[in-house]
């Protein structure tokens, strides 16, 4: 990414460390390789992610996608395109809720609460 573009990112969009930005652009360019190429979302440890000083109260698990989509949230500009996404999530959730175990992917009890802020 080119400086210019990083400190646009920070100043402009997300209000984040630069470094946090770049870390998470990395991270999440892991996880869309991996869907990108078949591979396990469910029950995976990633490489692990930075998580915001905010939410270190959770005790998240930062190597399961609930972290990888924290980031996501922070680096969404448009809150529309978030809140879609959002409504989405929690519409797959409930559909799949008998078959998944939310705590394999990181989810804590409380995500909606979470992900709402």
């Amino acid at each position: 990414m080119l400086p210019e573009d990083t400190r646009y990112i920070k100043n402009n969009l997300c209000r984040v460390n630069t470094l946090l930005v770049k870390s998470w652009l990395q991270s999440l360019t892991q996880v869309r390789n991996q869907c990108a190429h078949y591979g396990r979302i469910y029950n995976n440890n990633f490489r692990i992610i930075t998580i915001k000083n905010e939410y270190k109260k959770y005790n998240l698990d930062n190597k399961k996608i609930f972290s990888y989509i924290l980031a996501m949230k922070h680096l969404t500009m448009d809150k529309l395109i978030w809140n879609s996404f959002f409504i989405k999530l929690q519409k797959l959730i409930n559909d799949y809720n008998n078959s998944i175990d939310l705590k394999l992917i990181g989810f804590p009890n409380n995500w909606i609460e979470i992900l709402a802020k």
